[in-house]
């Protein structure tokens, strides 16, 4: 289920946030556990689809291959640096760049999933990834 307050069309909503279509009613592959417990993806209601959140579910993660979510937050940043703000925190910037194949990796857990945490030496590969090109 979406969380409250994120509208729109279903495919405004996988567009806008990171998704993908699950597998027979399961989730699809990346079998990772978010920061908070439990699994980073999210059933769209009445869909075939999942959203992904690395942190809470009420907080699903942005698409950012997007080129209008992206001109959306350039959009963003810079009415609040013509306001005068002096910067940004920055804390979470590793969790934008994603690697998009989602990989199933060695669960550590019970649970059968792994520690979004681990996933990062992809992330850091998709990262060189997009700086080569």
């Amino acid at each position: 289920m979406v969380p409250k307050g994120i509208g729109g069309s279903g495919r405004r909503i996988r567009t806008v946030f990171l998704s993908s279509k699950g597998k027979e009613g399961h989730p699809p592959s990346g079998n990772y556990r978010s920061y908070f417990g439990g699994s980073v993806w999210e059933p769209i209601e009445g869909t075939e689809y999942y959203y992904f959140h690395a942190f809470a579910k009420e907080q699903p993660d942005l698409n950012w291959t997007n080129p209008k979510v992206r001109k959306e937050i350039y959009r963003m940043i810079n009415w609040w640096l013509e306001k005068g703000v002096a910067g940004f925190r920055i804390d979470a910037i590793i969790n934008i760049k994603k690697d998009l194949d989602f990989p199933d990796m060695e669960p550590d857990g019970k649970d059968g999933l792994v520690s979004y945490t681990k996933s990062s030496s992809n992330r850091w590969k998709a990262w060189k990834k997009c700086y080569r090109s």
